[in-house]
């Protein structure tokens, strides 16, 4: 059900945005889920794990904002805002110490409970601007 869906995804938030459940984030995620963004990660879990991972190294304290929530059908959409702090490497760039507030769009298609396609829109140009890589 749609509202199912929903719910999947909010869970997942919540666990992304505490630091000793981040784990538990993955299980919004079916072990072949494509992720269309970018840039790009191969399909399937592991690829998801190691970008996440990446963020949560780079930005310890990073937090997800929902905006929206809305599901229809097999599809949940929402915009998002994301925050942290950059104190360790990112993507190449060395720790700024710099806050960071970015926004985004993400549309995730579920089968079984778990998100197997998602199509995100996030302004990571403007993520490196604030960190001071641009």
């Amino acid at each position: 059900m749609p509202s199912d869906n929903k719910h999947v995804l909010i869970e997942a938030v919540a666990a992304f945005n505490r630091p000793r459940d981040r784990e538990y984030y993955f299980g919004l995620y079916a072990d072949n889920a494509v992720l269309h963004r970018a840039p790009p990660l191969s399909p399937g879990i592991e690829s998801i794990k190691q970008w996440y991972r990446s963020l949560w190294a780079a930005f310890p304290h990073v937090q997800l904002t929902l905006g929206n929530v809305m599901a229809e059908g097999s599809f949940v959409a929402n915009h998002f805002i994301l925050k942290g702090t950059h104190t360790r490497p990112f993507l190449g760039n060395a720790p700024s110490g710099r806050s960071i507030e970015v926004a985004g769009v993400t549309i995730l298609r579920f089968e079984a409970g778990k998100c197997v396609e998602r199509w995100s829109q996030t302004d990571l140009y403007g993520m490196l601007k604030q960190i001071g890589a641009i």
